[in-house]
């Protein structure tokens, strides 16, 4: 009686699209716990090959050997998103939360990962402050060229990886790393 009475209260809550959305998951079988946990862990994979990929293309970009501008603001902007979607994939998976907004996701990382991440955390505001410069810009207002920029940011890039794959694991969500 009383698990029902918690459940009525938090449908009492729900908003018309949380409403839809909960229809549209439960429509044929029907969704169990297991099935949530699976889809969920799915969707955390899928946005960690997301962030895999990004990195891939940063590096295809910074293979090309007579690179002009455009091509080092790609480099900076596909190492932003790595570390954005690697960030959006950890909050998915801790707290079953999708942030997506940019500013927002430094200091919700920041409330569920331990001080040893601050790094991580630290790297995605500042190369999102840097991504921002680089695509909005013509003249970005940067410390270094975007050559050395794009030379640093892709070795942090993989540190980043390294560092986040391993806090997945610790976690209990293993994947290949070779996505």
């Amino acid at each position: 009686m009383a698990e029902e009475h918690g459940i009525m209260r938090r449908i009492s809550r729900i908003s018309s699209r949380l409403y839809g959305d909960l229809r549209y998951i439960c429509r044929g079988e029907g969704l169990t716990q297991e099935r949530l946990e699976s889809y969920i862990r799915e969707v955390t994979i899928d946005r960690i090959k997301l962030a895999f990929s990004l990195y891939t293309c940063a590096i295809s970009l910074d293979e090309h050997k007579d690179k002009k501008d455009g091509d080092y603001r790609s480099i900076i902007s596909r190492c932003y998103y790595c570390h954005y979607h690697l960030a959006r994939a950890m909050i998915f998976w801790i707290s079953r939360d999708d942030i997506d907004k940019h500013e927002k996701l430094p200091k919700n990382l920041g409330k569920i990962l331990s001080t040893e991440y601050a790094e991580f955390i630290d790297k995605l505001e500042r190369f999102r402050g840097i991504r921002n410069e680089v695509e909005y810009s013509p003249y970005p207002e940067v410390d270094r060229s975007l050559r050395e920029i794009s030379e640093h940011i892709l070795v942090e890039t993989k540190t980043s990886i390294e560092l986040m794959v391993c806090c997945f694991q610790e976690r209990e969500l293993d994947f290949d790393e070779n996505m």
